[in-house]
């Protein structure tokens, strides 16, 4: 009887350690904030956030990054990065895996992993892919919140293991460009981006751009929308407005010198045009930011 009162006690004993995993691992569905302060600094752990909404000007290693909707940020401890402004409508969603619990996650994975996604840093997808990515996303903050479960912490080390390679691999496709790699749609949206990045002070027009990309404006708008949710205009429009607010928060220029460098008409068209996109004088904008 003895022994049988043994056996189960020593059957009802977990397997697993179910040590807290709150330290290690954080993970939000949607965020107005990014999961690092503003400035300048090195980040102590791992990181995956993609934006939903609004943009981000930033540097990783130095390197400048402009991310906007749909665009996957991967980080590793020890990169150093740098915010230099965000969009008051920008919403994002990440995990965070500490230093120490990353060695799990990453045992036994080839050392070039690591320096692949620090050369990649960030991806821009499709909509439908990013909803994707807000299931897997959900299925890693359902393992956060089931405090019941034994199993918890390994459960999602190897679910954070698992999105790793999913993410590695949709990344090396889109890199390699063959068959099941970057389709059209990517280059031609990535393209579009890179030259409205380039010239926004000289033209911010639609036909412009599909000018440049040798397609008409109706299939430009199409792309833009499918990969991004928002049309071809709205998203040089929202660029521009980005670059404008930058200006008012982080510079004494006149608004006259503002519109000089962008290429407006003169400070009135420009005050105009920013209130008419974002509800308020530029003034006005400023000093609420200051």
């Amino acid at each position: 009887m003895v022994k049988n009162k043994t056996n189960i006690q020593a059957g009802n004993t977990p397997l697993f350690q179910n040590k807290q995993i709150e330290e290690d691992f954080r993970v939000e569905l949607s965020d107005r904030k990014l999961p690092f302060v503003s400035g300048i600094l090195r980040v102590q752990e791992a990181i995956v956030c993609i934006c939903l909404n609004g943009e981000i000007r930033m540097t990783v290693d130095r390197k400048e990054l402009y991310i906007c909707r749909n665009t996957f940020l991967v980080l590793f401890p020890g990169q150093i990065v740098g915010v230099k402004a965000m969009s008051e409508n920008l919403e994002v969603m990440y995990f965070t895996v500490s230093a120490a619990a990353l060695t799990e996650v990453l045992f036994r994975f080839p050392p070039e992993f690591t320096t692949f996604f620090k050369e990649q840093v960030i991806c821009h997808d499709s909509y439908e892919n990013i909803k994707v990515e807000m299931r897997r996303f959900e299925m890693l903050r359902s393992a956060f919140d089931d405090r019941c479960n034994v199993c918890r912490r390994d459960i999602i080390l190897n679910l954070v293991r698992v999105y790793y390679l999913e993410l590695y691999n949709s990344i090396y496709k889109l890199l390699n460009n063959g068959l099941t790699g970057k389709t059209r749609k990517m280059e031609l949206f990535e393209q579009f981006a890179r030259f409205v990045m380039e010239d926004y002070r000289i033209n911010r027009e639609v036909l412009f751009y599909a000018n440049k990309l040798n397609i008409s404006v109706k299939y430009l708008s199409m792309v833009v929308l499918e990969m991004d949710g928002r049309n071809a205009k709205k998203w040089i429009d929202d660029y521009v407005i980005s670059e404008i607010k930058i200006r008012l928060q982080s510079t004494n220029e006149s608004l006259q010198d503002i519109a000089f460098d962008l290429n407006f008409s003169d400070q009135s068209f420009l005050s105009k045009y920013f209130k008419r996109k974002t509800g308020v004088s530029p003034t006005k904008y400023r000093k609420s930011v200051l």
